[in-house]
């Protein structure tokens, strides 16, 4: 029997061992010393082909996990929230720090017999019972006044059957940010079916704005994903995206004008979709403004989500056409 504990163990690094030690248990267990060390375990053998991320598992004996929002409600089946902790693995607190003791160990009026151990890690649970840990919560952002888990929108592209591997990060501050994926595939995939999967999946402001396929990931000393090689990677533009097309025409350079405006980048590509160049759903009613006094039609908002600059100006530059023939 082999024990993974301390770092989130992949998926991928699970399907090699059954292949390599089919006979070895391996068991994924959850916990810190503040619980007496482990809460949860999780029997990898009942992980399916189809899942990205491997649970944590269920609560072992004489201890409850509860999955509560910051009013400390529980929250429904699914849906993520902090993970808590109850029974009789919890310490007493921390030696002669009384402040952090009262603030992490506490209780609860929907619990009132529970003394509960807030882990400040971000968890939900499956239909199945099993807890999946979706990351500290500590790393989550602020998008557009939204408080963001990367690590739920990690598990949300990973349930893309092409998608590899996937790390999401934010760049610039509180609600200038924008949302950035970095992935890795196993077969081809366009950012078009990533984004439309996205949109089934998660809410508007969680669908990340630039999207960087990577040959592979790279790694610290120790072995993890360097996130700071990847954000230099947007400024040196060391990652693989689709060709760049100047605008071309008048319609063309006349749309790409206006979404210069109101994005505030200095260059277009023809090719890109308006949600790809980090557009938004509040920034649409500015455009369809702009395009309404460019054209003399408001287009619809369905354009912007299907179609790229270069589809949506020939499709104005044929309406043009009827009209004036």
């Amino acid at each position: 029997m082999v024990i993974a504990s301390g770092e989130t163990l992949p998926a991928d690094l699970v399907r090699t061992w059954r292949e390599i030690f089919p006979q070895v248990v391996l068991l994924n267990i959850y916990g810190s010393t503040e619980v007496t060390a482990d809460v949860t375990c999780y029997h990898t053998a009942g992980l399916s082909e189809s899942q990205k991320n491997v649970p944590i598992g269920k609560p072992v004996f004489n201890t409850e996990i509860f999955i509560l929002d910051r009013f400390y409600n529980p929250v429904p089946r699914g849906s993520a929230g902090e993970i808590f902790v109850a029974g009789l693995c919890l310490a007493q607190g921390y030696y002669n720090k009384k402040e952090i003791t009262e603030q992490s160990f506490i209780s609860n009026a929907l619990l009132p017999a529970k003394r509960l151990y807030k882990t400040g890690d971000r968890g939900r649970f499956l239909n199945d019972g099993n807890i999946e840990y979706l990351g500290r919560k500590d790393f989550q952002l602020k998008i557009r006044g939204n408080r963001v888990e990367p690590q739920e929108i990690e598990s949300a592209i990973k349930t893309i059957p092409q998608i590899k591997k996937a790390v999401v990060w934010a760049e610039g501050n509180m609600d200038q940010s924008r949302l950035i994926v970095f992935y890795t595939v196993c077969e081809p995939v366009s950012v078009m079916i990533i984004r439309k999967a996205l949109r089934l999946l998660l809410p508007d402001y969680m669908i990340p704005s630039l999207f960087m396929e990577l040959d592979f990931f790279p790694e610290t000393p120790g072995g993890k994903t360097d996130k700071s090689a990847l954000l230099k990677m947007i400024s040196t533009q060391d990652y693989k995206t689709e060709e760049f097309q100047e605008p071309a025409g008048e319609a063309e350079i006349s749309l790409a004008a206006v979404w210069k405006h109101i994005l505030q980048i200095e260059k277009i590509n023809a090719l890109s979709n308006f949600f790809d160049l980090g557009g938004q759903s509040l920034m649409v009613i500015k455009i369809m403004s702009e395009m309404e006094k460019l054209f003399g039609r408001r287009p619809a908002f369905r354009d912007f989500i299907n179609q790229n600059l270069r589809q949506i100006a020939a499709q104005y530059e044929k309406k043009d056409s009827r009209q004036a023939g």
